[in-house]
C-alpha cells in the first residue's frame, strides 16, 4: 500500500492529477455493476459490507481501476464450482482513521 501511495503521489506530481475524497461504496458498486453479467452468469455470491460514508482521498479513476482489478481477479482466480463467494468489506482503521477495504475470496487461488 505504501508503494502504491508513492506511485500515485509521483504520478500526481508529474501529471497534475487531483486527489479528491472518493466514496468507496459507490466505487465498489460501480465496478460490480460493470461486471454484473459475469457475476450473474457464474452465479457468484458477493457480500458487500461497506459503510455508505466511507471515503478515501484518491484519484477517482485510479481507485476504480484498483477495485476493478481486485474484484475481477477474485472472480477469475478465487472462485470455482465448489466456492462461489466473495466478501467485500470496508471500515475506518481504528488507529489511523484511514479507510481499509478487504476483498476476500474463498477459492483455490492462482496455481503457482
Amino acid at each position: 500500500l505504501h508503494t502504491l501511495n508513492k506511485l500515485l503521489q509521483f504520478e500526481n506530481e508529474q501529471n497534475h492529477l487531483i486527489f479528491e475524497p472518493c466514496n468507496i461504496s459507490e466505487s465498489i458498486h460501480k465496478i460490480l455493476a460493470i461486471n454484473n453479467h459475469i457475476i450473474a452468469n457464474q452465479k457468484i455470491n458477493i457480500e458487500v459490507n461497506i459503510p455508505e460514508d466511507l471515503t478515501a482521498n484518491a484519484i477517482p479513476a485510479y481507485l476504480d481501476s484498483i477495485f476493478h482489478n481486485l474484484i475481477t481477479n477474485a472472480i477469475k482466480y478465487g472462485t470455482n464450482p465448489e466456492s462461489k463467494k466473495i466478501s467485500i468489506r470496508g471500515q475506518n482503521a481504528e488507529d489511523t482513521g484511514k479507510a481499509e477495504v478487504y476483498i476476500q475470496d474463498f477459492g483455490d487461488g492462482i496455481d503457482q
